[in-house]
């Protein structure tokens, strides 16, 4: 039985991990209709993953892909310390690119429903202070 439960953490895992790829790949195509600029995707530091880098009229855009069922439990699958992770990812980011120093930058989230349809939230959070 052991076994068999194993099995599934497994496959349940392959499946949100390849979902979520398919996800930002859905959000990447999305901004560019959208005439954003994807500048890094999947960018990984030492605080975490941001998964979509992009830019628009001068703003650097930090984005989080989620895919769920819901808009709602999209937005409730972010955790303060999700957030917490992307902002300091983004300092790095930031840091690592003076090009960009001029710009604004801002947080937004891309609810991925189905296959046709996503929810953009543009300035979804910020930093606390």
């Amino acid at each position: 039985m052991l076994h068999l439960s194993k099995q599934y953490d497994i496959n349940s895992r392959w499946i949100s991990y390849h979902s979520g790829l398919i996800a930002e790949c859905i959000a990447r195509c999305f901004l560019r209709l959208k005439l954003y600029s994807v500048i890094e995707k999947r960018l990984k530091t030492k605080y975490g993953e941001i998964d979509i880098i992009a830019c628009k009229n001068k703003t650097i855009v930090f984005v989080e892909v989620k895919t769920r069922a819901t808009v709602e439990a999209g937005l409730y699958s972010i955790t303060p310390n999700a957030k917490k992770r992307i902002i300091a990812a983004a300092g790095i980011y930031m840091a690592r690119h003076p090009k960009y120093a001029l710009y604004q930058w801002r947080y937004d989230i891309i609810i991925v429903t189905s296959l046709i349809c996503c929810t953009h939230l543009i300035d979804a959070f910020r930093p606390t202070t």
